[in-house]
């Protein structure tokens, strides 16, 4: 399903009253007008108005129009929504923006109106810079509301995902994550533009025999070590993922090439405690002679794991089938159908 968040427009409000106010001067200073000084000063000024007013007006109803109804959103994408703005929040400030676009209309409208009464030229300037300051005004009260909006433009990045059980891989760096992810999928995975690493987010996806697609996403860069060492940005990432996720594959590497085993297995409890989601462990490289004993990574984990190799190719329909089981779980199956 495509990214319903992709087409927003969001504004930054002192960069909109700047380039408004440029252009408002910019179509007064061009513009040829006639008659007497103060006739001449109430054209001038008149443009400066209905610019001022156009721009802020019509900006500010396409930010409005541009954010996608909470009715006609996906699910998931409701509540990834979420994770930033609530959805009350979020629906009086889309109606908090109609009213401002529609205030500064009927402003300009009575400023208009009052122009043509002027009877000098600082009459008229008057009015120009009443108007000025009572659309700055009303844009600048309301600056928090066009901040908190503006801050959604994380989600425009948003890959298109499906509505269908998810699994997000974890892990630590080189430990195989991409290639169990091509195991699984039998294909090249699609790399996303994502908002929060620069790495890209990677889906790809399996067709269950039995019951339903699953979409698998890698997110290089994320979830490959603590999650106090990310910044603000990286943290609200983790919190995406979080929600997408129906449960966790974590990818523990043998060859310790990524890590020794106790940091692997740290990092393994740490991202069990922070998604709260059931986890499913492997063991990858079990092709390779020489590396640790299973049993020793077990005995470390606390958990029995499921040997694989995706370089071989071993032990990956064995856990294709458990992921099919887990995707046929009720709390699983109930989140996207009614009835099966």
């Amino acid at each position: 399903m495509k990214n319903p968040f992709k087409r927003m427009f969001l504004i930054e409000v002192e960069k909109l009253i700047d380039s408004a106010l440029a252009e408002a001067s910019k179509k007064a200073e061009r513009a040829s007008v006639e008659g007497d000084m103060v006739e001449k000063a109430k054209q001038k000024e008149g443009i400066r108005i209905k610019t001022l007013g156009t721009i802020l007006s019509e900006e500010i109803k396409k930010e409005a129009d541009s954010i996608p109804e909470i009715a006609k959103m996906p699910k998931v994408y409701v509540e990834l929504m979420e994770v930033y703005m609530k959805r009350e929040s979020m629906e009086k400030n889309v109606s908090f923006l109609n009213w401002i676009s529609k205030k500064i209309k009927q402003t300009q409208i009575d400023n208009l109106r009052e122009l043509k009464y002027a009877r000098h030229t600082q009459d008229a300037r008057r009015i120009r810079k009443m108007f000025y300051g009572r659309a700055a005004s009303f844009l600048r009260r309301s600056r928090k509301i066009f901040s908190d909006l503006f801050e959604l433009r994380l989600l425009k990045r948003l890959p298109d995902l499906q509505e269908m059980p998810t699994i997000v891989i974890a892990g630590m760096p080189n430990a195989g994550k991409t290639s169990l992810l091509y195991r699984l999928t039998g294909s090249k995975p699609e790399i996303e533009s994502y908002a929060f690493t620069t790495k890209g987010l990677m889906a790809g996806y399996f067709e269950s025999a039995t019951f339903m697609n699953i979409q698998i996403i890698d997110t290089p860069g994320l979830l490959d070590r603590p999650l106090e060492k990310r910044n603000s940005i990286e943290m609200q990432a983790v919190a995406v993922l979080k929600v997408i996720a129906d449960f966790i594959v974590y990818v523990f590497d043998l060859s310790e090439i990524s890590g020794p085993l106790e940091k692997q297995v740290s990092l393994y409890e740490h991202i069990k405690k922070e998604f709260k989601k059931p986890v499913i462990a492997v063991a990858n490289k079990t092709d390779i002679i020489g590396i640790k004993e299973l049993g020793e990574l077990e005995k470390l984990a606390k958990e029995k794991l499921i040997p694989i190799s995706c370089e071989t190719g071993g032990g990956i329909k064995e856990l294709k089938e458990l992921l099919e089981e887990r995707a046929k779980e009720k709390k699983i199956r109930d989140k996207y159908f009614k009835k099966i």
